[in-house]
């Protein structure tokens, strides 16, 4: 994946949890890749097999972690610097939405959660 001017002249060890890019998710059909561009903001969509990049999307800071939803339709990106995950589609490589989820999120994954539970929050 591409690196920014910025992102070409920092040392490994100032990247973040040591990782220029870390995260890799795969579509639920095979078809498309979602990457975590964690040093330079950003995430990519690229498609399979050929590994070309259908968009590179500027997300927010510090893209740490992607996840597949559990329809396969879209990429969950934590934001660790913006408190934030990101989902984008992979359809259209869009952003459809953005969720706050508190201080420095890092790893997600996908879980049903009952009515009651959520009500009880």
């Amino acid at each position: 994946m591409p690196y920014s001017a910025e992102g070409q002249a920092m040392s490994p060890d100032d990247y973040p949890g040591n990782s220029a890019h870390h995260g890799m998710a795969m579509s639920g059909d095979g078809t498309k890749l979602c990457m975590a561009g964690t040093i330079d903001d950003y995430a990519a969509i690229v498609s399979r097999p050929g590994l070309s990049t259908d968009r590179i999307i500027p997300v927010g800071d510090i893209p740490y972690w992607t996840q597949t939803s559990t329809d396969g339709r879209y990429c969950y990106v934590s934001l660790s610097g913006a408190d934030q995950v990101v989902v984008i589609s992979y359809a259209t490589s869009q952003i459809v939405a953005r969720v706050p989820v508190g201080d420095f999120p890092q790893r997600e994954r996908n879980q049903k959660v009952t009515e009651e539970a959520i009500a009880a929050l």
